[in-house]
């Protein structure tokens, strides 16, 4: 199982960083497919796995420190506390855990993955030549159909969940979670877009707040959540092509 999940995640990433070979269509594209084949290897190399193998006695170690945790928070109120350690229970947030991973949460995990690895691999090789050759997020734009999909696998989502189809609504949920890593690249691309334009120490001020958010939980979800909806807004309002518009010329 080990063998097929690095084989097969090394495959995705060679093909997402060549520029000639077979199959060659759309950055955008080979990161999706790349992504959606790497988190199926992913969750069979789970299913795959025994329960008393090497990983999921991990996993199940990793649910036993989360379900202590929370539950230390709400040490001074007993009521609570119980509810918790009833509600809580390192099997529950396994359960939790696994159906996060079929809807989305394997998809989003190898998608960045594939990213950073991406993004490292070609800053060292602008390192190497002195030249940078990757445009980067500020040239990005989502495929003009991309808000239809998102809204029917929403549909989709809620109808699939009231009539209780579980594998409709995993297939749902991760063609929904594919089209808002799309806008959130294309919301990433509009801000890098922006800043650029700007002054130097307006960036490193900006690029310091960023760095802030990141590392701040509760608001970085909600920094990611403006992110997807301004990459959403540029569907009617194109935003950078309004900005270049209006730059005079020098």
């Amino acid at each position: 199982m080990e063998i097929f999940y690095f084989t097969t995640l090394y495959l995705c990433f060679a093909w997402i960083v060549g520029k000639t070979g077979f199959f060659q269509i759309r950055a955008a594209y080979r990161f999706i497919l790349a992504s959606a084949a790497g988190s199926i290897a992913f969750l069979i190399f789970i299913a795959g796995n025994s329960s008393n193998s090497g990983f999921n006695i991990m996993l199940r170690n990793i649910a036993e420190i989360v379900s202590s945790i929370i539950i230390s928070t709400a040490e001074s109120d007993a009521v609570m506390h119980s509810t918790l350690q009833q509600m809580l229970t390192p099997e529950r947030v396994l359960e939790v855990t696994r159906n996060v991973l079929f809807r989305g949460g394997a998809l989003v995990s190898i998608f960045f993955l594939f990213f950073l690895n991406r993004q490292m691999s070609f800053t060292a090789l602008g390192l190497i030549k002195k030249q940078r050759k990757d445009p980067g997020l500020s040239s990005f734009f989502a495929p003009p159909y991309t808000i239809w999909v998102l809204s029917c696998s929403l549909a989709l989502i809620l109808l699939s969940s009231q009539f209780k189809i579980e594998i409709l609504e995993i297939i749902a949920w991760n063609v929904f979670v594919i089209c808002a890593i799309i806008f959130l690249a294309q919301g990433a691309g509009i801000l890098i877009f922006l800043l650029v334009r700007r002054s130097p120490v307006f960036r490193l001020v900006a690029n310091v707040l960023i760095i802030i958010v990141i590392l701040s939980p509760g608001i970085n979800t909600l920094a990611l959540a403006a992110l997807i909806l301004l990459g959403i807004i540029e569907n009617w309002r194109p935003i950078r092509r309004t900005v270049q518009c209006d730059t005079p010329p020098g």
